[in-house]
């Protein structure tokens, strides 16, 4: 079977095959049962259009309408969608489209991505103060660090290749872990508060957070979400003095204030506006503003970043530059 390409990746995939102008699920993989929690048997053979869960969810009638805008000028398409799991749990997911020729048959390859601890994030970011976010994998790890009002006081890059642990002071580690395990044990997501001495390398900082696991549709655990909204610098009599916040940002990031993404966060924090109603306001791709977002595009084409800036009520160069 097709699938069988997808075998070894760990992306939630499902193949639709377009046969006498209808589409049907032709196969997916192992993973996105695991992420959706819909079952393959309930899956394979059906018509898109003729899901049972149609009637009450988004996730079919949006797929179909994703292959139908794929053209010469729209090679692939992107959208953002609440989908609602057969166990009634609800995920915020990014879907990506593309097509492909296998057997000289026409077929769509659909990866799904479980987007919900970002969605959660922006919307509490909406509704108070968040100095800083990440995600705390399963593994330990830190991915996906965001800070919203000041620049990250420490290389980013190096946070993010050591444990999550080492950034909790020594004698909070065993308290802390056991918040964590408490929280991966329960059947709710729901955010708890969370103070922790924050270390970071020879300094430590009071941190005022809310944390929030986050579960595949199957039960099992998937991540943390935490949010820091205050951090207060700690001073200890009997240590050689912590480093100045104000020091560390000069000597880590002291370009990180004039990055047209740091810019740009700023900007859709003030005027409440997520990546998705930016895409929606402005019809550039959901994909194109998260990876301008995120940095990972520089200096956008003239003309998205005019609409970008409009929606922000600044002008281009106020964010990028000369362009």
């Amino acid at each position: 079977m097709m699938v069988d390409m997808f075998a070894n990746t760990a992306n939630a995939i499902l193949i639709i095959r377009e046969q006498q102008n209808s589409r049907y699920i032709h196969d997916c993989t192992k993973s996105f049962c695991h992420v959706t929690g819909f079952k393959q048997e309930a899956l394979i053979g059906n018509k898109l259009m003729n899901m049972p869960e149609s009637v009450t969810n988004e996730l079919w009638p949006l797929i179909d309408r994703m292959c139908d805008m794929i053209s010469d000028k729209l090679p692939e398409a992107h959208a953002e969608v609440d989908v609602t799991a057969p166990n009634n749990m609800h995920i915020f997911a990014e879907l990506h489209v593309k097509p492909i020729r296998y057997a000289n048959d026409s077929y769509y390859l659909l990866t799904f991505r479980d987007r919900s601890e970002h969605k959660w994030i922006d919307d509490l970011l909406v509704k108070q103060r968040v100095e800083l976010s990440l995600v705390l994998t399963s593994a330990g790890s830190i991915t996906s660090m965001r800070s919203y009002h000041e620049p990250i006081p420490f290389d980013r890059q190096t946070i993010t290749m050591q444990p999550g642990q080492r950034f909790v002071a020594e004698s909070d580690r065993e308290r802390v872990r056991a918040i964590l395990d408490t929280l991966r044990s329960r059947t709710d997501a729901t955010a708890e508060p969370l103070m922790f001495k924050l270390q970071l390398f020879e300094d430590q900082y009071l941190a005022h957070a809310l944390i929030r696991p986050f579960f595949y549709a199957d039960g099992t655990f998937r991540c943390f979400a935490i949010c820091i909204l205050s951090v207060e610098t700690l001073h200890q009599a009997d240590e050689k003095p912590t480093k100045n916040m104000t020091i560390a940002m000069e000597e880590y990031s002291q370009d990180e204030m004039n990055e047209p993404s740091f810019k740009l966060r700023l900007l859709m924090l003030k005027r409440n506006m997520t990546v998705t109603k930016l895409a929606e306001h402005t019809q550039i791709s959901l994909t194109t503003i998260s990876n301008i977002r995120n940095g990972k595009i520089k200096k956008p084409q003239r003309l998205t970043a005019h609409l970008i800036a409009e929606q922000l009520g600044v002008s281009p160069d106020e964010i990028w530059g000369s362009l």
